[in-house]
């Protein structure tokens, strides 16, 4: 198997499907309505629509906006519809598709749907003030997270007093045009069968530079303002980080709170830096064990017998599909899953060294799916929009960096027997976007987002896809904002963690007050294998 293979996911690093699955142990749900089919009265959209519309002004376009410059021509047009999925009767789930432009820039005429659900409150009084919930990838389906976990999400604090919004940003799940690739379900030939992707998708007339960030904050602005919402909150888990600073940035006018998990701000930059975060997330966990008596006896030298095994792994692989690059994504997934994984990492790192590798086959075969870890999408929907990922890093991302820029930021800070493991895969995406034709964003779509909107940030100790330098960067310009590391926590934490589900609900429930967050420093400490 190509090495380039191997390394796909640390370039695709936010595809991975954030928030799709749910701890069924959140908040009981004996509590809830949600038991009794009758309680939530609304049972179609226009029902919903009415309690939040007390007169036509409210769909009035608002007075300004951030003064970015951001164009919100074409707010949009909804209209109720069956839900595209099955979810038990007692949700009382609602769908509907908001209609609006695909590209607001050139504004030729052409529209692309954005589908909808509505999970109405738990409780029989609903706040007016909903959440709107912004899936990760760039490219994830936040409905097929409703449709695969209704029960999680009813169990979820704030889902008690206020309606969750779905939306499937455009291009990704039940959206229309949908960008997904199921030509990366062929055998994979590198960036060629993303390029057979792109070749359909602008046959069919997609307009592939409209698929980004700016666009998709308009979107959500557009469906608050068709449902005519005076208030509402945001809650985002990876890009949905980076796409609710972007509605913070320019369309604050509505933005009650915002509960930002696992952070991708738009100040940070992962096509230069991601091989040295990934590194330095390593070196966290080496760490970690370091400090722990037990573990730093069992395993010493953790860092230099990763390197030398890398390296000879890689000399001599085990086998076609199993070398030193394959060690490292493996070891980037346990951290990615860290509450899970990462207390394998160095029984891992030492099995291997010890030519011993059942244990990095077993692990390998849970998170990379028999050995390649791109989350691929068919024609069925799956909740994974290759296309839409690509549109929105190479029109955000990859324009503002260069390979050179990548080369020397992974030479200062990533061993050389590690560099071209972790670095194959941006290096190809730069290729990638060189073919793509995404566009470029303003400069302003790269900066700091400045506000001062209530906002809560979460982010995992050890995780190598929105690391803990990016929280910083992110509560760096809030003057609002309050950040809080969860110690040895991983990628997504609203998926798994309780201290960070109670604090996401306590925020929302009153996002001014003082937050008691003495869970966070009471997360356990990583209970190493031997």
């Amino acid at each position: 198997m190509p090495k380039k293979l191997l390394f796909l996911s640390f370039v695709l690093l936010l595809l991975v499907a954030c928030g799709g699955e749910f701890d069924d142990e959140g908040y009981p749900i004996d509590d809830f309505a949600y038991e009794d089919d009758e309680a939530y009265p609304a049972d179609d959209m226009d029902e919903y629509m009415d309690e939040y519309m007390e007169d036509d002004d409210m769909m009035d376009e608002p007075e300004s906006d951030s003064g970015t410059g951001v164009a919100t021509a074409g707010s949009g047009d909804f209209a109720e519809i069956d839900c595209p999925f099955d979810v038990a009767n007692r949700y009382n789930v609602s769908c509907g598709i908001l209609t609006v432009p695909e590209n607001r820039t050139t504004n030729n005429g052409q529209t692309i749907e954005i589908a909808i659900a509505i999970l109405p409150a738990g409780s029989n009084s609903a706040e007016p003030d909903p959440v709107i919930y912004l899936e990760g990838g760039p490219g994830g389906s936040a409905l097929s997270s409703l449709e695969a976990e209704p029960d999680a999400w009813a169990e979820y604090g704030f889902a008690r007093n206020r309606d969750i919004i779905f939306i499937d940003q455009r291009g990704t799940g039940y959206s229309s045009p949908s960008l997904n690739c199921p030509e990366m379900d062929d055998d994979y030939e590198g960036i060629d069968n993303e390029l057979d992707c792109l070749d359909r998708l602008l046959d069919e007339g997609v307009d592939v530079t409209a698929y980004n960030s700016v666009e998709n904050a308009a979107d959500v602005n557009a469906l608050a303002e068709a449902l005519g919402l005076d208030s509402y909150n945001l809650v985002g888990i990876s890009y949905g980080t980076r796409l609710g600073l972007a509605v913070m940035r320019d369309h604050p006018q509505r933005v009650r709170s915002v509960v930002l998990d696992s952070p991708f701000p738009p100040n940070a930059d992962p096509a230069t830096n991601e091989a040295a975060l990934t590194y330095d997330r390593i070196l966290a966990v080496i760490d970690l064990c370091e400090q722990d008596l037990e573990c730093s006896g069992a395993y010493p030298d953790l860092e230099q017998v990763l390197i030398d095994t890398v390296e000879w792994m890689n000399t001599e692989p085990p086998s076609d599909d199993l070398d030193g690059d394959t060690l490292l994504q493996v070891l980037y997934q346990a951290l990615f899953s860290a509450d899970e994984y990462a207390s394998a990492v160095p029984l891992l790192i030492y099995l291997s060294y010890e030519e011993d590798y059942s244990f990095l086959e077993e692990i390998a075969d849970e998170l990379l799916g028999g050995g390649y870890s791109r989350p691929f999408q068919s024609y069925e929907n799956d909740g994974d929009s290759e296309g839409m990922y690509t549109s929105v890093m190479c029109h955000d991302e990859f324009v503002f960096s260069s390979l050179d820029q990548m080369e020397d930021a992974t030479a200062d800070a990533v061993p050389t027997e590690l560099r071209t493991a972790l670095s194959a895969a941006t290096a190809e995406f730069f290729e990638l976007c060189n073919e793509w034709g995404a566009g470029a964003a303003d400069p302003f779509v790269n900066a700091a987002v400045v506000s001062d909107i209530p906002t809560l940030v979460m982010v995992g100790e050890l995780d190598p896809a929105t690391p803990p330098v990016w929280g910083q960067l992110t509560v760096d310009t809030l003057s609002n904002g309050q950040l809080h590391i969860f110690g040895g926590g991983g990628h997504s934490l609203l998926s798994t963690n309780q201290c960070a589900m109670q604090l996401a609900s306590d925020f929302i429930d009153n996002p001014t007050g003082s937050l008691d967050s003495s869970c966070v420093q009471q997360q356990p400490a990583i209970q190493f294998e031997y």
